[in-house]
């Protein structure tokens, strides 16, 4: 599990490795938890929908956007597909502060980026580091906007 809170420490965001219960044959359905931590209750429950074993996050030190590690598992493809890719990609949610959600891929084209487990932001907010919990690699990632 993963946490992050906006600048001012009025919010905490929690990831959830787990999708919420969906019917069978149906894609996953994961969230990031939002807790309001003056009336410790749950604020928010953004959506990223196809997604699961959201782990790492990391708030944008502007407080504009988070990034949230995350697979996309294809559980309604036949595991036929396995050597395409076309059960597994890795990637990166983007939460916005009104619960909108946003997702970008890591993989490239032949070459994956397994497992993205843990996400960090640069001081100057221009880049993302994001680690591979089953390769030696780290994901630079630019995000200056």
């Amino acid at each position: 599990m993963g946490a992050g809170d906006v600048a001012d420490g009025s919010r905490i965001s929690v990831t959830n490795m787990l999708s919420r219960f969906v019917k069978p044959r149906t894609e996953s359905v994961s969230e990031v938890t939002v807790i309001d931590t003056e009336r410790a209750v749950v604020d928010d429950r953004p959506i990223l929908p196809a997604a699961n074993l959201l782990q790492g996050l990391a708030w944008h030190p502007s407080g504009k956007f988070a990034l949230v590690t995350m697979l996309r598992t294809k559980n309604v493809v036949p595991m036929t597909r396995v050597l395409q890719g076309w059960t597994i990609t890795n990637g990166l949610g983007i939460v916005w502060p009104d619960g909108r959600t946003d997702q970008v891929l890591l993989d490239e084209p032949g070459m994956c980026f397994p497992d993205p487990k843990a996400v960090a932001i640069t001081p100057d907010g221009r880049l993302a580091l994001v680690t591979s919990a089953t390769s030696d690699r780290v994901a630079v990632v630019d995000i200056a906007s």
